[in-house]
């Protein structure tokens, strides 16, 4: 059981040496600019908006009029307030080692969460395969939501897994921290998915699915609950505040949402 594990590790850590080496510093794709830019902005000026100071001034395409001369992105903050994080520490070049970091760290919770099911080295198969996906490999290279959104989903389904292994083998008041604490991990994980990428949103109805009908007594369920409310409640004051609703997105100003 130990060796299939730690070949897990050492292939995440072999798939971000190979991301790494083939990382240029760069923003190369429009929906990396609807990203990139407002890592910056969060990370030097506390906001997720810009003024434009002249006519001619560049917008990228993802970049929306919310009011005159005002511009918000169509996507959500979720990724960027992660690179702002690293941009505080290194600037651009450390905000955009934000993916390959998350991607090769995806590896390790697909491993786990198919190891529940298949045994060790059928799971180690399955983390090798997303490791070596082509598309997998190109969203780690470029700055966009993609990798973050799996990162965050994979985490916790797994996490939202073991919360019903606590729930069903609690006995203490100690093993009752445990599981709530597991929970509001599982919440705050898959909450923050929609934050990352919006139509990812999707998975939260066949995740609050299973959570109600999977665990007992009911009320148990109240650490997951909580938990997700963090960032989906975040993420619809924003809205709010940028699109004038809470379940207004950028992409209610394109006729997309």
């Amino acid at each position: 059981a130990a060796l299939p594990l730690a070949c897990a590790v050492a292939l995440a850590a072999i798939l971000l040496c190979w991301i790494l080496a083939h990382l240029a510093p760069a923003i190369m794709s429009p929906d990396a600019n609807g990203y990139v830019v407002q890592a910056r902005l969060l990370a030097e000026e506390g906001s997720t908006s810009f003024a434009t100071e002249s006519p001619v001034q560049y917008v990228g395409m993802h970049w929306l009029e919310t009011e005159r001369g005002v511009f918000h992105s169509r996507y959500p903050a979720g990724l960027p307030l992660l690179m702002a994080g690293a941009w505080k520490i290194g600037g651009l070049g450390a905000a955009l080692t934000i993916n390959p970091l998350l991607a090769s760290a995806t590896v390790f919770p697909v491993f786990l969460l198919a190891r529940r099911f298949v045994g060790g080295i059928y799971a180690l198969i399955a983390a090798a395969v997303v490791a070596a996906v082509p598309v997998t490999n190109q969203h780690a290279l470029d700055a966009d939501a993609h990798v973050a959104a799996a990162f965050f989903l994979v985490g916790g389904v797994l996490a939202l897994l073991r919360f019903e292994d606590r729930v069903r083998g609690q006995t203490s008041g100690r093993d009752a921290r445990a599981t709530t604490v597991t929970g509001l991990l599982a919440g705050a994980l898959l909450g923050t998915v929609p934050a990352i990428r919006y139509p990812e949103a999707i998975v939260g109805v066949t995740n609050a699915g299973w959570l109600f009908w999977r665990v007992r007594p009911l009320l148990q369920v109240w650490p997951a609950v909580a938990g997700a409310a963090l960032p989906i409640g975040a993420l619809g004051l924003h809205n709010a505040a940028a699109y004038g609703a809470f379940w207004k997105t950028g992409y209610t100003l394109t006729n997309e949402q």
